[in-house]
């Protein structure tokens, strides 16, 4: 199970996104995030903190300066580099 949850992300550096991420025999590794503007150019992209049990956060570094909608990429990977990844398409 993966979800996005986007509330406290409006496009701006430091804001969060938060990651419920679990599944069933597979012990995440590491949780990637990338950021795509409207048309499909990379805003951003890095490692999101595990906070507790299956809890993530991703902290933006970047201001998008144009509100337009946005699609998020998650990736996750277990110690083997087995991987799973979820798209999110969001507006601003």
């Amino acid at each position: 199970m993966l979800l996005i949850y986007t509330p406290q992300y409006n496009g701006n550096a430091g804001d969060v996104i938060r990651l419920k991420v679990s599944k069933k025999d597979f012990s995440v590794h590491k949780v990637q995030v990338t950021l795509y503007d409207a048309e499909g150019a990379e805003i951003e992209s890095g490692m999101a903190t595990k906070k507790h049990d299956d809890i993530f956060f991703y902290r933006a570094s970047e201001t998008v300066i144009e509100k337009k909608p946005q699609r998020i990429c998650v990736m996750i990977c277990d110690q083997y580099l087995n991987r799973v990844m979820k798209e999110a398409r969001m507006n601003l």
